[in-house]
């Protein structure tokens, strides 16, 4: 019983990887964006925003940020994805 249940297993997630298909990036003017970013700049913010996370909350894990309330959450969101994104675009543009 256990060898056709693990056999079915098998079966199941070897076909499922078979309909796995690429997805393409849309481009920046089709996707409505007002800018797009370098691969380098996408580094830099993700450094800056580690940065920041780090300065800010620096004994964060990811349950702790699971169980933040709806402010702590976009206060979070504001200081680490959005303010550093907005001071690169403002370096850049």
């Amino acid at each position: 019983m256990k060898l056709i249940a693990t056999l079915g297993m098998a079966a199941l997630l070897s076909g499922c990887s078979m309909f796995d298909s690429q997805q393409s990036a849309i481009p920046a003017e089709f996707a409505g964006a007002d800018y797009q970013l370098s691969d380098q700049h996408a580094k830099q913010w993700a450094i800056a925003s580690k940065q920041v996370e780090q300065c800010v909350y620096p004994n964060l894990t990811r349950i702790l940020q699971q169980h933040f309330s709806k402010e702590d959450s976009y206060i979070h969101s504001q200081y680490v994805f959005f303010y550093p994104l907005e001071k690169l675009l403002a370096n850049n543009m």
